[in-house]
């Protein structure tokens, strides 16, 4: 069963050597190569590269970031490959903790539209015509 965050941080605070709580927790941190976890998720969910670049308004970029020939993706573009795969919210906070990106944020205004679009099935245009009516930037 899979440690929650609160009870990592109490291990990690009793903890005397760094060491030893990495090595004992090494299948509950996030240490998965980002392009590894891409796949993972397309794999999940039976999708191609070419249906989520199709589905996510995205470029050939993402061959690269797939198959780890490219450099970290923007946050934006890890949000265009949630919406393009279906993710659901917890699944695209999960990849923006891989990513070592903010989460998405209820309180900001553009990441709550996002929030909405996710939780509401939204297709990538929907949610950039969202963003739009809304005084937001679209996502990238």
């Amino acid at each position: 069963m899979q440690k929650n965050t609160e009870e990592l941080n109490n291990e990690l605070k009793e903890a005397s050597d760094i060491r030893r709580f990495i090595k004992e927790n090494e299948d509950e941190l996030l240490s998965k190569k980002l392009s590894d976890l891409l796949n993972e998720i397309l794999a999940k969910k039976g999708l191609t590269v070419a249906e989520v670049m199709r589905r996510g308004n995205m470029t050939k970029y993402l061959y690269g970031l797939c198959d780890s020939s490219k450099d970290a993706p923007s946050r934006d573009i890890l949000i265009r490959f949630a919406i393009g795969t279906g993710l659901d919210l917890e699944e695209t906070q999960t990849l923006l903790k891989h990513a070592k990106y903010p989460l998405l944020y209820a309180r900001n205004k553009r990441d709550g539209i996002i929030i909405y679009a996710i939780n509401n099935k939204k297709s990538f245009a929907d949610c950039d015509l969202l963003l739009s009516e809304m005084g937001e930037e679209p996502l990238e």
